[in-house]
């Protein structure tokens, strides 16, 4: 190799910058020489904790290199904390945007320049302040290290590449799409014109993944059985007393005609459905229904086992397999739910008009939906077999060679 010709290695590159530098320096020249001083200042407090070299500086972002991904992102999520702990004594609002990428970089340790160098500075510029994004192949490696603490973005594209962005604090690294699921805890941290620290988003997202999780402890499923079970008294007592109030308005206005009737299977069946979730099967009917239950779950789970064996097989990759078995569970939900509002239905003809049967009619819009969602689904696979596939790609092979 020339003397002259820059060596190319893989590493790990930090980009940092002060948010909203520009609206600083307009207000006060001297507060955004103090922000980029102090960012400098921090981060290389942190270097050489975290096996860490400085890499360089264009203006306000300030970049440094790691030989272990992991370094890297502890050390861009320590390099927040700082901030957040010299927030005070700066006496001004510090806010920075940090991206960690992994690619190849060429130059002198101070100066490097690269794809992974852009692909840092490209995350770093889509960061809300005080946030932190990954590349993919950054959170993949330092995944072990950080647990559960960033979340998936999406696709971006990010220096000419189509990369998969992971951002610290989940509360807003839910995506475009999600906004509208987290309210305004979806923005940065500093919603409702007010800052909030770290710690204070971070035990927001604990409570949060704890009112939602499955409860894990014995203490845990006793309180959330309890808990369904008071939900389903306290709407039994409210149906009842409905239903009441509807019989009564029956007797006072048609006596002849009982519409009240209607209203008090749908409460019925509700309660039902909640009286299932609250007690569960065991609860409803014995033994029997707890084995019955048991043996329908033992057979989806043989049924995916399989089905993921032979698309293993097949050559097929963990997200298609996923993507697969995903649309096979809910065709099996879709035809669950066909077959219990059918069977409502055929119900109300029998009570209504048992001369007329209308029922055949939404009944066939039903059978034909769920059969073109079966045909979307599995396909040709259903007639042909699961390897007709790669029988037929086998020989078509074959036939091409001998061409």
């Amino acid at each position: 190799m020339p003397a002259d010709q820059p060596t190319s290695r893989l590493v790990a590159v930090l980009s940092a910058d002060v948010a909203n530098l520009d609206e600083v320096a307009a207000s006060d020249a001297a507060k955004s020489a103090t922000a980029t001083a102090l960012l400098r200042e921090v981060l290389d407090g942190l270097l050489g904790e975290h096996h860490g070299s400085f890499a360089g500086a264009a203006g306000a972002v300030v970049r440094a290199e790691f030989v272990d991904v992991g370094d890297a992102v502890t050390a861009a999520v320590a390099l927040q904390d700082a901030l957040d702990a010299k927030r005070a004594d700066a006496g001004m609002q510090v806010d920075a945007r940090v991206g960690v990428a992994v690619g190849k970089v060429s130059g002198d340790p101070g100066a490097i320049d690269g794809p992974g160098v852009a692909m840092a500075d490209g995350l770093r510029e889509g960061t809300e302040p005080g946030g932190v994004r990954l590349s993919g192949a950054a959170y993949e490696q330092s995944r072990a290290r950080m647990g559960d603490r960033f979340a998936r973005v999406g696709r971006r594209p990010i220096a000419g590449e189509e990369l998969f962005v992971y951002q610290l604090d989940t509360g807003s690294a839910c995506g475009d799409d999600m906004m509208h699921k987290w309210g305004p805890h979806a923005w940065s941290h500093h919603a409702h014109g007010r800052h909030r620290s770290r710690d204070e988003r971070r035990q927001w997202r604990a409570e949060f993944r704890a009112r939602w999780r499955e409860p894990q402890t014995p203490e845990e499923r006793a309180q959330a059985s309890v808990d369904r079970l008071k939900r389903f008294y306290r709407n039994a007592m409210a149906g009842a007393a409905l239903v009441g109030f509807l019989f009564l308005v029956n007797v006072f206005s048609a006596p002849a005609h009982w519409w009240f009737v209607w209203p008090a299977i749908v409460i019925a069946g509700v309660l039902f459905l909640q009286a299932m979730r609250a007690v569960g099967p065991e609860g409803m009917g014995g033994e029997k229904w707890k084995h019955w239950a048991a043996e329908r779950k033992y057979w989806g789970q043989q049924m995916e086992a399989e089905m993921r064996s032979r698309l293993s097989e097949a050559g097929a990759d963990d997200r298609a397999i996923r993507r697969r078995l995903a649309a096979m569970r809910n065709f099996h939900r879709r035809a669950t739910t066909f077959g219990v509002i059918a069977l409502f239905l055929l119900c109300v003809n029998v009570i209504t008009a048992p001369g007329h049967w209308w029922v055949v009619w939404p009944v066939l819009g039903m059978a034909f939906a769920l059969a073109m969602n079966a045909i979307h689904v599995y396909g040709p696979d259903a007639m042909l077999g699961p390897d007709w596939e790669a029988r037929k790609r086998a020989e078509m092979k074959a036939k091409f060679e001998r061409e």
